[in-house]
């Protein structure tokens, strides 16, 4: 219960599969206390034996193998079996019961899906047993209401819509966040890949800043290799490893930043461990985008000043930006002359030393990306006037 806990509490920290198991722990002790305090009772009532039988039995089966699918880290068919199993136990107890009691279950278990956020789940599971429910209030819909209630059809309509109303919102809600979900992703995927780019720049410059200077790179001074193999082998006596052969990874990993990583990971002449420990250290390579530059740079950052904060920081369309036509013309060539003067493109030597060309800058501006930034207008703009850009900016 204490791990539980810890785990409610920092579940903002946790993976999506990780995110699921808890959500399925806490269904399954739901379903526990739910059948444990139930379904006993229910089997000396006056039912016919096959009921009494059948219904706790195909519950406690799926039950034990939602915890089976659970522990061998089979997630989504462990969530799919908890929904059986609620779904089960809905239809046994509508099966036995003729008071409003059924139509609760239906709800309970609608709420269970929606609990688990998964929107194919959602809209099989709980469509099917939203007809079902529908089906079912209209052929006992006599037993949902007071005795003396006149207008029997009149009530069954009022209940079926509160089923499907219920049901739609919550589908409506998934559709959307789905949406907004892919949405950000797609975003941060962008981004993303913007970063990496801007990440393998400022790495080019840093080596182009070292070689202009004369001087060595971090991975290559001495106190920097003495640093890394005292820590390496620090940490090793606590795993009780040989030191040996960690200090020959360390070394390893040294002599390869002055190696073609993809020429040493594709080599067919390298025997399979030295390119399965190449692969390994790959990500941890200083001269090169690794995962740990990522991490490197995403530190330096939070202690780095940068621009002020607007409202409109996330705003990056032109039209947006400036409602004078002059601001916007204004800002489209200050984009063309940022694009024509700095450098940013690779020369033949391989120094970031050339800059966009006119047919360049004017293919950059034709592709369908740009338009998150320039309007139809803005291009049409340029397009028109291509000539005074080509030769006075």
């Amino acid at each position: 219960m204490i791990e539980l806990y810890k785990k409610l509490m920092n579940s903002e920290f946790l993976s999506l599969i990780e995110l699921l198991k808890l959500k399925i722990v806490l269904v399954l002790i739901f379903l526990f206390i739910f059948g444990a305090l139930t379904v006993p009772v229910t089997i000396f009532e006056q039912f016919s034996l096959d009921v009494r039988i059948f219904g706790p039995i195909a519950f406690i089966l799926l039950f034990i193998m939602s915890i089976i699918m659970l522990l061998v880290n089979k997630t989504r068919v462990s969530m799919h079996f908890t929904i059986y199993s609620i779904v089960t136990l809905t239809i046994y107890y509508i099966a036995i019961s003729n008071h409003f009691y059924g139509l609760l279950l239906i709800f309970i278990s609608l709420t269970v899906m929606i609990f688990y956020q998964d929107i194919y789940t959602y809209a099989v599971y709980g469509g099917a047993l939203t007809l079902y429910g529908v089906y079912y209030i209209h052929i006992r819909g006599e037993f949902l209401i007071s005795v003396n209630e006149s207008n029997v059809f009149l009530s069954n309509i009022v209940y079926q819509f509160i089923l499907f109303f219920f049901f739609f919102v919550n589908l409506l809600y998934f559709i959307l966040s789905d949406n907004m979900y892919e949405h950000l992703n797609h975003q941060y995927l962008k981004k993303e890949i913007i970063i990496k780019k801007q990440r393998k720049y400022c790495l080019k410059f840093v080596s182009d800043i070292y070689e202009k200077k004369g001087e060595k790179q971090l991975y290559d001074t001495v106190e920097f290799q003495k640093a890394v193999s005292e820590i390496g082998l620090f940490i090793n006596e606590f795993l009780e490893h040989n030191g040996e052969k960690i200090a020959e990874v360390i070394e390893f990993y040294f002599f390869l930043h002055s190696q073609d990583i993809n020429e040493v990971l594709t080599s067919t002449s390298l025997p399979s461990i030295t390119k399965k420990y190449a692969k390994q250290l790959s990500e941890y390579l200083l001269n090169k985008d690794s995962e740990l530059n990522a991490m490197i740079f995403t530190v330096s950052n939070q202690f780095l000043g940068g621009y002020p904060e607007k409202q409109e920081r996330y705003e990056y369309k032109i039209d947006n930006l400036y409602e004078n036509t002059s601001d916007r013309v204004l800002a489209i060539l200050l984009i063309y002359k940022l694009l024509k003067s700095e450098p940013m493109l690779y020369d033949k030597w391989g120094q970031i030393e050339r800059c966009f060309t006119h047919d360049e800058i004017k293919m950059i501006f034709q592709q369908k990306e740009l338009r998150e930034y320039l309007s139809y207008e803005d291009i049409k703009f340029f397009m028109n006037n291509e000539q005074y850009f080509e030769n006075y900016l």
